[in-house]
Protein backbone atom coordinates (compact mmCIF):
# COMPACT_ATOMS: atom_id res chain seq x y z
CA UNK A 1 0.00 0.00 0.00
CA UNK A 2 2.92 2.48 0.51
CA UNK A 3 4.93 1.35 -2.24
CA UNK A 4 2.13 2.33 -4.68
CA UNK A 5 0.86 5.46 -2.31
CA UNK A 6 4.86 6.38 -3.20
CA UNK A 7 4.70 5.84 -6.90
CA UNK A 8 1.27 7.99 -7.34
CA UNK A 9 3.36 10.80 -5.24
CA UNK A 10 6.37 10.50 -7.75
CA UNK A 11 3.84 10.58 -10.56
CA UNK A 12 2.10 13.58 -9.45
CA UNK A 13 5.52 15.19 -8.35
CA UNK A 14 7.12 14.98 -11.69
CA UNK A 15 4.25 16.13 -13.28
CA UNK A 16 3.61 18.99 -11.98
CA UNK A 17 7.64 19.43 -12.64
CA UNK A 18 7.16 18.96 -16.20
CA UNK A 19 4.36 21.31 -16.38
CA UNK A 20 6.24 23.84 -14.45
CA UNK A 21 8.93 23.84 -16.88
CA UNK A 22 7.03 23.52 -20.22
CA UNK A 23 4.85 26.71 -18.58
CA UNK A 24 8.11 28.29 -18.54
CA UNK A 25 9.51 27.64 -21.62
CA UNK A 26 6.11 29.25 -22.87
CA UNK A 27 6.36 32.52 -21.40
CA UNK A 28 9.96 32.80 -22.49
CA UNK A 29 9.02 32.18 -26.38
CA UNK A 30 6.00 34.72 -26.34
CA UNK A 31 7.66 37.03 -23.63
CA UNK A 32 11.20 37.18 -23.52
CA UNK A 33 12.18 37.93 -26.82
CA UNK A 34 13.85 41.34 -24.89
CA UNK A 35 16.51 40.34 -22.64
CA UNK A 36 16.02 41.49 -18.82
CA UNK A 37 18.66 42.84 -16.84
CA UNK A 38 16.94 42.00 -13.69
CA UNK A 39 16.53 38.50 -14.75
CA UNK A 40 19.79 37.91 -16.67
CA UNK A 41 19.37 33.58 -16.90
CA UNK A 42 15.61 34.27 -18.45
CA UNK A 43 17.39 36.48 -21.09
CA UNK A 44 20.06 34.53 -22.01
CA UNK A 45 17.65 31.49 -22.67
CA UNK A 46 14.99 33.79 -24.69
CA UNK A 47 17.65 34.43 -26.74
CA UNK A 48 18.65 31.29 -27.80
CA UNK A 49 14.84 30.14 -28.76
CA UNK A 50 15.10 31.04 -32.83
CA UNK A 51 12.95 29.82 -35.59
CA UNK A 52 14.66 30.16 -38.71
CA UNK A 53 12.06 30.17 -41.43
CA UNK A 54 13.89 31.62 -43.91
CA UNK A 55 14.28 28.07 -45.53
CA UNK A 56 10.96 27.59 -45.12
CA UNK A 57 9.31 30.50 -46.65
CA UNK A 58 8.73 29.81 -50.74
CA UNK A 59 8.18 32.04 -53.19
CA UNK A 60 8.60 31.90 -57.45
CA UNK A 61 12.09 32.69 -58.50
CA UNK A 62 13.96 32.83 -61.62
CA UNK A 63 15.52 29.43 -62.53
CA UNK A 64 18.65 28.38 -61.81
CA UNK A 65 18.71 25.96 -65.19
CA UNK A 66 16.94 26.03 -67.97
CA UNK A 67 16.40 23.07 -70.83
CA UNK A 68 16.83 24.87 -74.23
CA UNK A 69 16.26 21.73 -76.36
CA UNK A 70 16.18 20.16 -78.77
CA UNK A 71 13.01 19.51 -79.58
CA UNK A 72 11.62 15.84 -79.88
CA UNK A 73 15.51 14.32 -78.39
CA UNK A 74 13.83 13.47 -74.71
CA UNK A 75 13.81 16.91 -73.05
CA UNK A 76 9.98 16.18 -71.21
CA UNK A 77 11.57 12.98 -70.06
CA UNK A 78 15.20 15.01 -68.68
CA UNK A 79 12.63 17.23 -67.16
CA UNK A 80 10.65 14.40 -65.40
CA UNK A 81 14.02 12.59 -64.37
CA UNK A 82 14.99 15.67 -62.70
CA UNK A 83 11.79 16.91 -61.26
CA UNK A 84 11.75 13.49 -59.66
CA UNK A 85 14.35 14.87 -56.75
CA UNK A 86 12.68 16.44 -53.65
CA UNK A 87 15.14 19.69 -53.70
CA UNK A 88 14.34 20.09 -57.86
CA UNK A 89 10.67 21.84 -58.53
CA UNK A 90 9.76 22.13 -62.45
CA UNK A 91 7.42 24.68 -64.52
CA UNK A 92 4.63 22.16 -65.33
CA UNK A 93 4.73 23.70 -69.28
CA UNK A 94 7.46 25.13 -71.66
CA UNK A 95 6.91 28.75 -70.97
CA UNK A 96 8.45 30.30 -73.84
CA UNK A 97 9.19 33.34 -72.38
CA UNK A 98 12.65 34.55 -74.06
CA UNK A 99 11.01 32.91 -77.60
CA UNK A 100 7.52 33.86 -78.29
CA UNK A 101 6.70 36.23 -75.25
CA UNK A 102 9.57 38.10 -74.27
CA UNK A 103 7.55 41.64 -74.79
CA UNK A 104 5.33 40.66 -71.28
CA UNK A 105 8.23 40.84 -69.53
CA UNK A 106 10.24 39.30 -66.10
CA UNK A 107 7.17 39.34 -63.82
CA UNK A 108 5.34 37.52 -66.13
CA UNK A 109 7.58 35.20 -66.96
CA UNK A 110 8.59 34.15 -63.08
CA UNK A 111 4.81 33.58 -62.41
CA UNK A 112 4.93 31.09 -64.56
CA UNK A 113 7.56 29.16 -62.06
CA UNK A 114 6.37 27.03 -59.16
CA UNK A 115 7.07 28.23 -55.49
CA UNK A 116 10.03 26.57 -54.64
CA UNK A 117 12.21 27.53 -50.81
CA UNK A 118 15.35 29.22 -50.79
CA UNK A 119 18.06 25.88 -50.57
CA UNK A 120 16.07 24.27 -53.53
CA UNK A 121 16.10 24.59 -57.67
CA UNK A 122 13.99 26.03 -60.62
CA UNK A 123 14.50 24.41 -63.40
CA UNK A 124 12.27 25.56 -66.81
CA UNK A 125 11.94 23.85 -70.10
CA UNK A 126 11.72 25.35 -73.62
CA UNK A 127 13.03 23.37 -76.61
CA UNK A 128 12.45 26.32 -78.50
CA UNK A 129 15.12 28.34 -77.36
CA UNK A 130 17.99 26.24 -78.98
CA UNK A 131 16.74 27.05 -82.62
CA UNK A 132 15.70 31.05 -81.84
CA UNK A 133 18.47 33.46 -82.31
CA UNK A 134 17.68 35.83 -80.19
CA UNK A 135 17.15 33.29 -77.20
CA UNK A 136 21.16 33.53 -75.94
CA UNK A 137 21.38 37.47 -75.80
CA UNK A 138 18.00 37.38 -73.65
CA UNK A 139 18.76 34.97 -71.43
CA UNK A 140 22.79 36.07 -70.77
CA UNK A 141 21.42 39.90 -70.47
CA UNK A 142 19.16 38.52 -67.75
CA UNK A 143 21.17 36.54 -65.73
CA UNK A 144 24.54 35.29 -66.33
CA UNK A 145 24.60 32.47 -63.44
CA UNK A 146 21.49 30.08 -65.07
CA UNK A 147 22.60 26.94 -66.21
CA UNK A 148 21.72 25.91 -69.50
CA UNK A 149 21.29 22.01 -70.40
CA UNK A 150 20.86 20.74 -74.21
CA UNK A 151 20.04 17.16 -75.05
CA UNK A 152 20.75 16.02 -78.65
CA UNK A 153 19.28 12.97 -80.29
CA UNK A 154 20.21 11.00 -83.62
CA UNK A 155 19.79 14.07 -86.45
CA UNK A 156 18.00 11.46 -88.76
CA UNK A 157 16.19 9.84 -85.40
CA UNK A 158 15.27 13.18 -84.48
CA UNK A 159 13.55 14.16 -88.08
CA UNK A 160 11.71 11.59 -88.31
CA UNK A 161 10.07 11.71 -84.84
CA UNK A 162 9.52 15.26 -85.16
CA UNK A 163 7.94 14.46 -89.01
CA UNK A 164 5.42 12.03 -86.85
CA UNK A 165 4.99 14.58 -83.65
CA UNK A 166 3.65 17.03 -86.79
CA UNK A 167 1.19 14.62 -88.15
CA UNK A 168 0.02 13.11 -85.11
CA UNK A 169 -0.90 16.94 -83.81
CA UNK A 170 -2.29 17.64 -87.39
CA UNK A 171 -0.01 20.26 -88.51
CA UNK A 172 0.63 18.37 -91.32
CA UNK A 173 -1.49 15.94 -93.93
CA UNK A 174 -0.17 12.62 -94.23
CA UNK A 175 -1.92 12.62 -97.82
CA UNK A 176 -0.35 16.07 -98.77
CA UNK A 177 2.61 16.13 -97.11
CA UNK A 178 4.67 13.05 -97.17
CA UNK A 179 8.33 12.35 -95.51
CA UNK A 180 9.86 13.26 -98.72
CA UNK A 181 7.64 15.93 -99.70
CA UNK A 182 8.18 17.51 -96.06
CA UNK A 183 12.24 16.78 -96.22
CA UNK A 184 13.29 17.16 -99.81
CA UNK A 185 13.24 19.79 -102.58
CA UNK A 186 11.74 18.30 -105.90
CA UNK A 187 15.16 18.00 -107.29
CA UNK A 188 15.85 15.54 -104.50
CA UNK A 189 18.18 18.33 -102.33
CA UNK A 190 17.70 18.26 -98.52
CA UNK A 191 15.47 20.84 -97.84
CA UNK A 192 17.08 22.42 -94.68
CA UNK A 193 14.29 25.14 -94.20
CA UNK A 194 11.99 22.53 -93.19
CA UNK A 195 11.25 22.82 -89.48
CA UNK A 196 11.89 18.79 -89.47
CA UNK A 197 15.52 18.88 -91.13
CA UNK A 198 16.36 22.27 -89.70
CA UNK A 199 15.82 21.78 -86.04
CA UNK A 200 18.28 18.70 -86.80
CA UNK A 201 21.25 20.93 -87.94
CA UNK A 202 22.68 21.09 -84.34
CA UNK A 203 25.81 23.33 -85.75
CA UNK A 204 23.37 25.84 -87.24
CA UNK A 205 22.28 26.41 -83.54
CA UNK A 206 24.94 25.99 -81.25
Amino acid sequence: MTATRNKILQHVFWTIVVATVCCCIFYIWTNGSTPSPENPKIASVSTTIHVNTSLSHKEKRFPNAMIIGSAKSGTRALLEMLGSHPMIKCASKEVNYFSFHFNKGLKWYINQMPETKKNELTIERTAKYFVTSAVPKRIYDQSKNVKLILIVRNPITRTVSSYVHELISQKLNRKTHSFDNTTLHPNGTVNSESIEINYSMYDVHY
